[in-house]
C-alpha cells in the first residue's frame, strides 16, 4: 500500500473471506473464562449473541459488528481493534474489553466502559508493545444491556497472534481497514478516501454502514 499523490492503492483479497460459525464470548469474570473455539473465517464478526429470553439490548437495523475476524496473525506490534457500535450512550449500560495471554494473564484486565459519540465505527487501542512476537492471546469484547444483568449482553471474542515482520498475515482486508480508518478519522471529508471506504465496505458485504462515522471513542485507560 502507498499513497501517490491523492491517490489510493491497496490490494484487497478476500479468499480468506468465507462463512463460518463465530465463537462467543462467556461472561467476563473475575476468574478468566475458558479459551474460545477458533477457526479459519477471516470475515468480520456480525452480531455476537445475547442472554436468552428477554433482553434489554435495543432493535438496530444493524447488529453491532466486530472488525476482528475469529484467528488473526499479524505482524503488528500494537493491532487496533475496530468494532461498529450502532447504538448511542443512551441505549445501553457500558461494554468491557479484556485481553489474556497464553498464561491467562490480563494483558487489559475487565474494566466497565462507557460509550460516547456512538452509532459509529469506534477503535480500541492496547499499550504499544502489548505482544510478543510467537504468543498467542484471547480477545473478548462485550456490550451490556442492563446494568442489573452482565448476563444481557452482545459479546464476540477471538485470538491473536502476533508474527515476525517477514512472515504474510492470515487476513488480507484486515491491514487495508487500519490503513483507511486511520486516515479518514483525520480527514473525513476527502473523496478518495471515501469511495476506498466504501469499496473496503462493499467487499465486505457491510455497504449498509459506510457512511457511518468514526467517533473518537474510547479509551482503555
Amino acid at each position: 500500500m502507498f499513497i501517490q499523490g491523492k491517490k489510493i492503492a491497496f490490494a484487497i483479497t478476500l479468499a480468506t473471506v468465507i462463512s463460518a460459525d463465530f465463537a462467543i464470548a462467556n461472561p467476563i469474570a473475575q476468574t478468566p473464562p475458558p479459551a474460545p473455539k477458533t477457526g479459519t473465517s477471516g470475515r468480520p464478526q456480525s452480531g455476537g449473541a445475547t442472554r436468552p429470553g428477554e433482553s434489554k439490548c435495543p432493535n438496530a437495523n444493524t447488529r453491532p459488528i466486530a472488525f476482528m475476524p475469529d484467528s488473526l496473525q499479524t505482524t503488528l506490534a500494537s493491532p487496533i481493534f475496530w468494532f461498529y457500535v450502532p447504538y448511542s450512550p443512551n441505549d445501553v449500560d457500558s461494554f468491557s474489553f479484556v485481553i489474556l495471554d497464553e498464561q491467562d494473564r490480563y494483558v487489559i484486565p475487565p474494566k466497565n466502559i462507557k460509550l460516547s459519540g456512538t452509532p459509529g465505527f469506534i477503535s480500541l487501542s492496547p499499550p504499544s508493545q502489548s505482544f510478543e512476537v510467537g504468543k498467542r492471546y484471547r480477545w473478548y469484547f462485550s456490550i451490556y444491556c442492563d446494568p442489573q444483568n452482565e448476563e444481557d449482553r452482545i459479546s464476540w471474542n477471538g485470538t491473536l497472534q502476533r508474527i515476525a515482520s517477514t512472515s504474510t498475515e492470515n487476513v488480507d482486508w484486515y491491514r487495508p481497514l487500519l490503513f483507511l480508518a486511520e486516515r479518514r478519522r483525520t480527514n473525513s471529508i476527502d473523496p478518495e478516501l471515501k469511495a476506498e471506504w466504501d469499496k473496503l465496505m462493499e467487499s465486505l458485504n457491510f455497504s449498509n454502514i459506510s457512511s457511518q462515522p468514526l467517533v473518537p471513542c474510547c479509551s482503555l485507560n
